[in-house]
Protein backbone atom coordinates (compact mmCIF):
# COMPACT_ATOMS: atom_id res chain seq x y z
CA UNK A 1 0.00 0.00 0.00
CA UNK A 2 1.22 3.44 -0.91
CA UNK A 3 1.78 6.08 1.61
CA UNK A 4 -0.95 8.75 1.91
CA UNK A 5 1.20 11.60 0.68
CA UNK A 6 1.68 9.71 -2.61
CA UNK A 7 -2.04 10.28 -3.41
CA UNK A 8 -1.82 14.06 -2.97
CA UNK A 9 -0.87 14.74 -6.62
CA UNK A 10 -3.84 12.67 -7.75
CA UNK A 11 -6.09 14.49 -5.31
CA UNK A 12 -4.82 17.84 -6.54
CA UNK A 13 -5.31 16.73 -10.14
CA UNK A 14 -8.87 15.65 -9.31
CA UNK A 15 -9.60 19.00 -7.64
CA UNK A 16 -8.08 20.86 -10.60
CA UNK A 17 -10.12 18.81 -13.11
CA UNK A 18 -13.29 19.39 -11.04
CA UNK A 19 -12.57 23.12 -10.85
CA UNK A 20 -11.92 23.24 -14.61
CA UNK A 21 -15.13 21.30 -15.26
CA UNK A 22 -17.17 23.65 -13.08
CA UNK A 23 -15.54 26.71 -14.68
CA UNK A 24 -16.11 25.33 -18.17
CA UNK A 25 -19.73 24.57 -17.29
CA UNK A 26 -20.26 28.12 -15.92
CA UNK A 27 -18.62 29.63 -19.02
CA UNK A 28 -20.72 27.52 -21.38
CA UNK A 29 -23.88 28.27 -19.39
CA UNK A 30 -23.25 32.02 -19.61
CA UNK A 31 -22.35 31.78 -23.31
CA UNK A 32 -25.51 29.82 -24.13
CA UNK A 33 -27.63 32.17 -21.99
CA UNK A 34 -26.20 35.25 -23.76
CA UNK A 35 -26.66 33.60 -27.15
CA UNK A 36 -30.26 32.73 -26.28
CA UNK A 37 -30.93 36.31 -25.16
CA UNK A 38 -29.49 37.66 -28.41
CA UNK A 39 -31.58 35.17 -30.40
CA UNK A 40 -34.77 36.17 -28.53
CA UNK A 41 -33.98 39.86 -29.06
CA UNK A 42 -33.28 39.29 -32.77
CA UNK A 43 -36.52 37.33 -33.09
CA UNK A 44 -38.51 40.11 -31.43
CA UNK A 45 -36.92 42.69 -33.75
CA UNK A 46 -37.82 40.56 -36.79
CA UNK A 47 -41.37 40.06 -35.50
CA UNK A 48 -41.65 43.80 -34.85
CA UNK A 49 -40.46 44.59 -38.36
CA UNK A 50 -42.92 42.10 -39.82
CA UNK A 51 -45.74 43.70 -37.81
CA UNK A 52 -44.59 47.15 -38.93
CA UNK A 53 -44.76 45.97 -42.54
CA UNK A 54 -48.27 44.59 -42.00
CA UNK A 55 -49.33 47.82 -40.28
CA UNK A 56 -47.78 49.90 -43.05
CA UNK A 57 -49.65 47.90 -45.68
CA UNK A 58 -52.93 48.24 -43.78
CA UNK A 59 -52.37 51.98 -43.35
CA UNK A 60 -51.58 52.39 -47.03
CA UNK A 61 -54.77 50.49 -47.95
CA UNK A 62 -56.80 52.67 -45.58
CA UNK A 63 -55.18 55.78 -47.03
CA UNK A 64 -55.96 54.67 -50.58
CA UNK A 65 -59.53 53.65 -49.68
CA UNK A 66 -60.28 57.03 -48.07
CA UNK A 67 -58.80 59.23 -50.81
CA UNK A 68 -62.24 60.24 -52.13
CA UNK A 69 -63.57 60.88 -48.61
CA UNK A 70 -60.58 63.03 -47.73
CA UNK A 71 -60.98 65.00 -50.95
CA UNK A 72 -64.65 65.56 -50.11
CA UNK A 73 -63.87 66.57 -46.53
CA UNK A 74 -62.94 70.14 -47.48
CA UNK A 75 -66.42 70.61 -48.97
CA UNK A 76 -67.93 70.40 -45.48
CA UNK A 77 -66.23 73.66 -44.57
CA UNK A 78 -66.62 77.07 -46.09
CA UNK A 79 -63.66 78.39 -47.97
CA UNK A 80 -62.57 81.99 -47.77
CA UNK A 81 -64.57 83.05 -50.83
CA UNK A 82 -67.87 81.55 -49.70
CA UNK A 83 -68.89 84.06 -47.04
CA UNK A 84 -71.41 85.69 -49.36
CA UNK A 85 -72.94 82.36 -50.42
CA UNK A 86 -73.19 81.35 -46.75
CA UNK A 87 -75.10 84.53 -45.96
CA UNK A 88 -77.31 84.07 -49.02
CA UNK A 89 -78.07 80.48 -47.97
CA UNK A 90 -79.17 81.70 -44.55
CA UNK A 91 -81.41 84.37 -46.09
CA UNK A 92 -82.92 81.92 -48.60
CA UNK A 93 -84.12 79.65 -45.82
CA UNK A 94 -86.80 82.21 -44.95
CA UNK A 95 -88.23 82.34 -48.46
CA UNK A 96 -88.26 78.54 -48.63
CA UNK A 97 -90.31 78.08 -45.45
CA UNK A 98 -92.34 81.30 -45.35
CA UNK A 99 -90.61 83.22 -42.59
CA UNK A 100 -88.88 86.60 -42.56
CA UNK A 101 -85.15 86.21 -41.99
CA UNK A 102 -82.95 89.15 -41.09
CA UNK A 103 -79.18 88.92 -40.62
CA UNK A 104 -77.31 91.37 -38.47
CA UNK A 105 -73.78 91.73 -37.15
CA UNK A 106 -72.14 89.46 -39.71
CA UNK A 107 -68.42 89.12 -39.03
CA UNK A 108 -65.56 86.96 -40.20
CA UNK A 109 -62.12 86.24 -38.80
CA UNK A 110 -59.15 87.76 -40.59
CA UNK A 111 -57.52 84.92 -42.50
CA UNK A 112 -54.60 86.83 -44.01
CA UNK A 113 -52.14 85.75 -41.32
CA UNK A 114 -53.36 82.14 -41.01
CA UNK A 115 -51.60 79.19 -42.62
CA UNK A 116 -53.43 77.06 -45.20
CA UNK A 117 -55.32 74.28 -43.44
CA UNK A 118 -56.11 76.46 -40.42
CA UNK A 119 -59.64 77.22 -39.34
CA UNK A 120 -61.35 80.56 -38.97
CA UNK A 121 -65.04 81.34 -38.57
CA UNK A 122 -67.90 83.46 -39.87
CA UNK A 123 -70.50 84.59 -37.36
CA UNK A 124 -73.95 86.03 -37.97
CA UNK A 125 -76.87 86.94 -35.77
CA UNK A 126 -80.14 85.78 -37.32
CA UNK A 127 -83.61 87.10 -36.49
CA UNK A 128 -86.63 85.17 -37.75
CA UNK A 129 -90.32 85.98 -37.56
CA UNK A 130 -93.38 84.12 -38.78
CA UNK A 131 -95.64 81.27 -37.78
CA UNK A 132 -94.48 78.72 -35.24
CA UNK A 133 -93.88 76.12 -37.96
CA UNK A 134 -91.94 78.47 -40.24
CA UNK A 135 -89.76 79.79 -37.40
CA UNK A 136 -88.97 76.28 -36.15
CA UNK A 137 -88.29 75.05 -39.70
CA UNK A 138 -85.95 78.01 -40.28
CA UNK A 139 -84.06 77.17 -37.11
CA UNK A 140 -83.90 73.51 -38.10
CA UNK A 141 -82.61 74.27 -41.60
CA UNK A 142 -80.04 76.67 -40.16
CA UNK A 143 -78.73 73.81 -38.03
CA UNK A 144 -78.37 71.43 -40.95
CA UNK A 145 -76.63 73.70 -43.42
CA UNK A 146 -74.19 71.74 -45.56
CA UNK A 147 -71.26 73.24 -43.68
CA UNK A 148 -69.64 72.76 -40.30
CA UNK A 149 -71.72 75.26 -38.33
CA UNK A 150 -73.01 75.71 -34.81
CA UNK A 151 -75.96 77.60 -33.40
CA UNK A 152 -76.08 79.20 -29.97
CA UNK A 153 -77.90 81.89 -27.97
CA UNK A 154 -81.33 80.87 -29.23
CA UNK A 155 -84.14 83.10 -28.03
CA UNK A 156 -87.84 82.67 -28.80
CA UNK A 157 -90.86 84.83 -28.06
CA UNK A 158 -94.44 85.30 -29.22
CA UNK A 159 -96.34 88.46 -30.07
CA UNK A 160 -99.87 89.04 -31.25
CA UNK A 161 -100.76 91.39 -34.05
CA UNK A 162 -104.29 92.64 -34.49
CA UNK A 163 -107.26 92.30 -32.15
CA UNK A 164 -110.26 90.07 -31.81
CA UNK A 165 -110.79 87.42 -34.47
CA UNK A 166 -108.20 89.09 -36.72
CA UNK A 167 -105.49 88.59 -34.05
CA UNK A 168 -102.53 86.68 -35.40
CA UNK A 169 -99.72 85.04 -33.45
CA UNK A 170 -96.27 85.96 -34.66
CA UNK A 171 -93.30 84.03 -33.35
CA UNK A 172 -89.85 85.53 -33.29
CA UNK A 173 -86.56 83.78 -32.82
CA UNK A 174 -83.02 85.03 -32.70
CA UNK A 175 -79.83 83.02 -32.68
CA UNK A 176 -76.16 83.16 -33.57
CA UNK A 177 -74.71 81.00 -36.34
CA UNK A 178 -70.97 80.31 -36.47
CA UNK A 179 -69.58 78.50 -39.51
CA UNK A 180 -66.08 77.08 -39.85
CA UNK A 181 -63.88 78.40 -42.66
CA UNK A 182 -61.04 76.25 -43.91
CA UNK A 183 -58.23 78.61 -44.86
CA UNK A 184 -56.59 77.91 -48.18
CA UNK A 185 -59.17 75.30 -49.20
CA UNK A 186 -60.80 75.35 -52.59
CA UNK A 187 -64.25 73.85 -52.31
CA UNK A 188 -66.46 72.83 -55.21
CA UNK A 189 -69.61 73.70 -53.27
CA UNK A 190 -71.45 76.78 -54.56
Amino acid sequence: MKPLYANIPMLLLGIAVTFCGISLYAYMYNAVSASYSRAVLARSVVDSQKQDTVDETATQLLYDDTAADRARLASFFLNEGQAVSFIENLEQIGSQVGSAVNLSSVSADDTSSLKPGSFASIRATVSVSGSWQSVMRTLELSEILPYQASIDNVGLNETTSGTGKAAKQIWQASYNVTAAVLVGASSTKQ
